[in-house]
Formats: structure tokens, C-alpha cells, sequence
């Protein structure tokens, strides 16, 4: 009974990561509309990645839906992505074809996602700006459901 129980808990636990806060590294990361992310805007971080598209779709509109502003994508560009000649242009420019309506922070070379700790796909970050500090409050990862929006 007692591993039974300390095996739902562990996989329970797989699904989030407790709400510790912790400082979050935050590059200056530019939209493919050539913005610059200004992270005091930004309260839910969707970092993405090609194959988890339509479930972050599925988040960024469930937060949207439940009125919660200040939703930042961020979508993580793999190192050999970006290799080719032109690749980041080309890239840059999918993206802005796919996506004209909202600023799609890009993460080349994935480096936000790997200072971050960030291993699946999508991950959905909390964070708290406070001057030039930036904390995160809480994480989940996965596909969207309601017990893990109520996580955050």
C-alpha cells in the first residue's frame, strides 16, 4: 500500500513543478515582427516547440479564455534549425506568415529554454517582474488541462 501511494504522488509530481521561486534567465528574445520582448508585460510564458504547436495553441487560449492577460509565446528553434544559410530569415518569416496577429517571441538556438531548464513541451511559465528581477512562480508542462491550469 505504501509504494502504491509513493508511486501516484511521484507521478503526480511528473506532471509540475512545485511552485518554488526561483530567478528566471531572460534573454532578449525578438518577435517575428522584429520586436523586442519586454518581460514586465509577460506574466504566462507558452514555450513552445514545432511538434507541440497546436497544444499551445490550446493553452494560449484557454488562458486568454479565462481572462488572464499578459500571455507571452516563446517558440524554442533547435541549434541545427539554424545551421543553413538564410535559415533564421526563412524561419522568421514562416512564423510571421503562420502568425500575424500576436508576437511570437523566438528562441534561437534554444537558448532561453536550456538556461531555463525547460525539457518538454509546451511549458507554461508563471513568472512575477519586480524592477529588473524576474521570478518564476510556478510551471507546468503537458498537454492543457484544467487541474494543471489550476497549478498555476
Amino acid at each position: 500500500m505504501l509504494k502504491q501511494s509513493i508511486f501516484y504522488i511521484l507521478y503526480f509530481c511528473s506532471f509540475f513543478k512545485p511552485s518554488i521561486q526561483s530567478q528566471l534567465y531572460t534573454p532578449m528574445l525578438i518577435s517575428q515582427r522584429n520586436e523586442e520582448i519586454y518581460w514586465p508585460n509577460c506574466k504566462y510564458l507558452v514555450v513552445c516547440k514545432k511538434g507541440a504547436y497546436e497544444s499551445c495553441k490550446e493553452w494560449a487560449h484557454n488562458i486568454y479564455k479565462k481572462k488572464l492577460k499578459n500571455i507571452c509565446p516563446i517558440l524554442s528553434i533547435p541549434k541545427w534549425y539554424t545551421k543553413p544559410f538564410g535559415s533564421k530569415y526563412l524561419i522568421q518569416k514562416s512564423i510571421y506568415i503562420l502568425e500575424m496577429r500576436i508576437p511570437i517571441f523566438i528562441d534561437w538556438e534554444e537558448a532561453f529554454a536550456k538556461a531555463n531548464n525547460i525539457n518538454l513541451y509546451p511549458t507554461i511559465i508563471l513568472i512575477k517582474t519586480e524592477k529588473q528581477h524576474i521570478t518564476e512562480l510556478g510551471r507546468v508542462f503537458g498537454e492543457y488541462s484544467n487541474s494543471k491550469f489550476d497549478l498555476l
